[in-house]
């Protein structure tokens, strides 16, 4: 074989002439011989000039890096061989840490989210999940905290949540509640301090606040007065209240100018004093088949230190009734 240089010496000898096309292909593919027979690395690529891929290594798990290098890709990385039982060379998916596959091409891909993260989910999962629709496990306390609004408060013409709580005063219950005519719950106080009604005309009640257990009523007669002592002469009477007179002179005791059908005045003897029942004007009392003078001039006394006297008004504002009495009283 003549050398790869001689077609080129004869073409350049050939001065007089254009070179013909067989020469320069003779030319071309004797430096292509050479260098092939050469094996010359100079023309590889390198970090320093771009070139020729090398040579490869056969190595099939092999792959060219940017430094030139051919080898196996750190890390778990991305495989072609498929996990353990892969019959259709799935590729493998692994976090570059630990061994564990993330997923594998050949695995079902989720339809519906759960908590198992390590799924991969369909887009028309993801946006059922958004919607409200997929069978999730997500629990409610894993979301964020709502904001401060009544958007999504249940009413009578949806399911929704719970309104804000609101505390009440000391002393008092709030409850979630609602009532006839209404749209949306509430917070009401299921207990107040308002005192019970004494013993009247029986109703059913229409209030919808809820008494106590350990409520109190005034119960009828003088078991529902309220008393107190009395150390001067004189005390002008409020209803429903009874009077134990202390003094050791006379105390006289007035009726209320004012008051309803059903109001008690009680008095019980004590002081030495002894007690006296006074009326304002217009005002009377019967006593059995006796009745007192009408207006000022009339009156009932004690006529000795312990009696006793319960007057109920029959008549409002005037007229009185005794409806209980211990002694031998005086009525003028």
């Amino acid at each position: 074989m003549s050398p790869w240089y001689d077609p080129i010496s004869t073409i350049i000898s050939l001065t007089s002439k254009k070179p013909t096309d067989t020469q320069w292909y003779a030319a071309l593919q004797a430096l292509i011989d050479k260098i092939e027979s050469m094996c010359l690395d100079l023309v590889d690529v390198s970090t320093t000039h771009r070139g020729l891929c090398p040579q490869l290594d056969g190595n099939a798990t092999h792959f060219l890096r940017s430094d030139g290098v051919q080898a196996v890709p750190a890390g778990t990385g991305i495989g072609l061989g498929g996990a353990t039982g892969d019959t259709d060379e799935a590729i493998l998916l692994a976090d570059g840490v630990s061994t564990d596959t993330i997923k594998t091409s050949n695995i079902t891909i989720e339809t519906t989210l759960t908590d198992d993260d390590t799924k991969v989910p369909t887009s028309g999962a993801v946006s059922d999940a958004l919607t409200g629709k997929a069978a999730t496990t997500r629990k409610l306390d894993d979301f964020g905290p709502p904001d401060d609004n009544t958007d999504l408060d249940a009413s009578t013409s949806a399911h929704g949540l719970v309104l804000k709580a609101t505390a009440p005063a000391s002393g008092i219950r709030n409850v979630i509640c609602i009532d006839n005519g209404e749209t949306a719950y509430k917070n009401a106080a299921l207990f107040d301090d308002t005192d019970p009604e004494n013993n009247g005309t029986a109703s059913p009640g229409t209030s919808l606040i809820a008494a106590r257990r350990d409520h109190v009523h005034a119960s009828s007669g003088s078991g529902g007065v309220t008393f107190a002592g009395v150390s001067g002469t004189t005390q002008q009477a409020a209803v429903n209240n009874g009077y134990i007179p202390l003094n050791a002179a006379l105390t006289t005791i007035t009726l209320p100018a004012t008051a309803a059908v059903g109001d008690v005045v009680a008095i019980t003897g004590y002081g030495a004093g002894l007690w006296k029942l006074a009326q304002n004007t217009s005002q009377l009392i019967h006593f059995l088949s006796l009745v007192t003078t009408t207006g000022t001039g009339g009156y009932i006394q004690a006529t000795t230190r312990y009696d006793t006297i319960i007057v109920r008004c029959v008549e409002a504002n005037t007229t009185w009734v005794v409806e209980n009495a211990v002694g031998n009283l005086d009525v003028i």
